[in-house]
This record gives structure tokens, C-alpha cells and sequence, in this order.
């Protein structure tokens, strides 16, 4: 080959090696995920129930701007299976209201943070979900509130408060949706919510004559029963509170309000549950293994 051929043939596998690694660039490129078209139907879909404003959640991820910031951490959280929370051992089965994510799309939150978090193209999001202002069941249809503030203390602890709200309902209600909504969020670990007799004082009486209604965590929103679910609300009943407060640093009033939605018609399935309760066993010191029944 002469020298002249020997320079055109080198200038074509350049321009050659030069296209392919274009054209490899401009791949990588489009391939990275981008907030508008892929990240944000996945946080629409399974995270901005709770990250939203007047929700729990320390941030929120509707928008672009709210959830740039978090991107690391948030990689960090799914990645590790820790978001969105659930407790239930996966060895067990399937839970119908099982919130954990695919893989694919934990594979596509880390891919958009290791690609930079890029934003994309507004016309690419796709409609923001409507949510009814502090509420996941949408607009309860009755809301009943503690009559009193209740002062949280800055420091040390607090006993369990078992806080009365009256119903004032003459006929059974059939619940379809309920959600308990913590004035304080920030001071509330849990509330256990359940009926009994109007007028009884406090825990009074068997527990036999309860009804448990509902509870909420920092994780746990509203729940919704299925189709043809729904759970009693006896007539002249008060809704008991049982609150767990936590001191943080600093003082708060708490007024806890309880949103329901009723059903439709009566219910082919009722919703039910109960607890087993032994409070006053002792274990031994040092027993190596002991049984408590109740």
C-alpha cells in the first residue's frame, strides 16, 4: 500500500472510531432517565401519598425542585428497600396492599441519580395526582376532633393518654375509610383508635365492650376497605384515643382529628379484629426461657 492510501485509510477508521464513539455518547445520553419521563410516575405512584405537603413525610417529592435535593439519599433508601416501608416478611406471601417497589423501578431511581438527577422535559410529566388537603382517603364525609388541646411537654416522658371524642351517632355506621390525623405530627408516635359505650369514663369496663376501629404510625396513612368491606360503628359510642406522645425539645399542642367516610350500603364482609392481652406477666430473672399466656 503506498503512503498515500496508508493516510486515507487511517483518516477513515479515525473518522469511523470517531462516530461510533458519538453516536455511543449520544446513546448514553438518551439513556439516562429523567425525572419528567421516568422518576416522577414512580414517586406519583407509590411515594406522594405520604411526601406532600400537609403530609408526614420530611420532604416532599412532587415537584422537580422538592425532590432534586433528596436524590442521593433518596437511591440510598430505595436501593436499600427501605422505601417505601414495609414490615411484613416477604418469606410469608403476598400482601394485597404491598407497597414495596419493582426492581425495575428501583433500578431506574438509581440509574437517574447516577446519570445526575437530570430534570428532562416538562411536557414529559405526566398529570400530578389530586389529593384532598392532609387527607389519603380523599374527603371524609364526617371529621371528629379531640374537644381539647392536649399540651405536649419539651422534655421527659409521657404516660399513654386515653383521649375521649363523643360521636353523637343515634344509629351503626358502616366505616369504608378512615384515617386518623395527628395535630402534632412530630410528637406523635402511634394512636390506636376504638369505641365504647357513650359515657363510660376512661377505660372503664371490660374490653369486651370495645371495638377497635383503626390506628396510624408516621408510615401507615388511611385505609380503605376493599369492595364490599367496611367495619361497625355502633351507635352511641365515644371514639377512644389511645395516644402516645413523644417529647422532642420542644412544647406543642396536639388536636387529633379522625377522618371517616362511610359506605354506601350495608357491607356483604365486615371488617373485624381484636387483640390478645396479658399486661401484668413477670418474667423471672435470668429464666432462660419463659411462656406468658393470655
Amino acid at each position: 500500500m503506498t503512503r498515500g492510501l496508508w493516510i486515507v485509510a487511517a483518516a477513515v477508521i479515525s473518522v469511523s472510531m470517531l462516530s461510533v464513539s458519538s453516536v455511543a455518547s449520544v446513546s448514553s445520553v438518551a439513556a439516562t432517565p429523567t425525572f419528567a419521563k421516568d422518576v416522577a410516575p414512580i414517586f406519583y405512584k407509590n411515594c406522594v401519598e405520604c411526601h406532600r405537603p400537609t403530609m408526614f413525610a420530611p420532604m416532599s417529592l412532587m415537584t422537580y425542585e422538592e425532590a432534586r435535593p433528596w436524590a442521593r439519599s433518596i437511591k440510598q433508601r430505595v436501593v436499600a428497600r427501605e422505601m417505601p416501608p414495609w414490615g411484613a416478611d416477604p418469606a410469608i406471601g403476598h400482601f394485597k396492599n404491598d407497597p414495596r417497589l419493582a426492581q425495575k423501578d428501583i433500578d431506574t431511581i438509581a440509574a437517574w441519580v447516577d446519570g445526575g438527577a437530570p430534570k428532562g422535559n416538562d411536557k414529559d410529566l405526566p398529570a400530578r395526582p389530586k389529593f384532598v388537603d392532609g387527607w389519603t382517603i380523599g374527603q371524609p364525609d364526617v371529621v371528629l376532633t379531640m374537644t381539647e388541646p392536649f399540651k405536649v411537654a419539651a422534655t421527659g416522658e409521657i404516660p399513654y393518654q386515653y383521649i375521649k371524642i363523643p360521636t353523637n351517632f343515634t344509629e351503626d355506621r358502616w366505616i369504608k375509610a378512615i384515617e386518623i390525623k395527628p395535630g402534632a405530627r412530630a410528637h406523635v408516635h402511634h394512636v390506636i383508635a376504638y369505641t365504647q359505650p357513650a359515657g363510660m369514663e376512661g377505660r372503664q369496663g371490660s374490653p369486651l365492650g370495645r371495638t377497635n376501629i383503626g390506628g396510624t404510625t408516621p408510615n401507615r396513612p388511611g385505609v380503605t376497605f376493599g369492595d364490599g368491606i367496611a367495619r361497625l360503628l355502633r351507635a352511641n359510642s365515644d371514639i377512644v384515643l389511645q395516644m402516645h406522645y413523644t417529647t422532642n425539645g420542644e412544647e406543642a399542642s396536639d388536636r387529633t382529628s379522625i377522618g371517616i367516610i362511610f359506605a354506601k350500603e350495608p357491607p356483604t364482609k365486615m371488617a373485624a379484629g381484636g387483640m390478645v392481652l396479658n399486661t401484668r406477666f413477670v418474667i423471672p430473672a435470668g429464666a432462660p426461657s419463659h411462656e406468658v399466656r393470655s
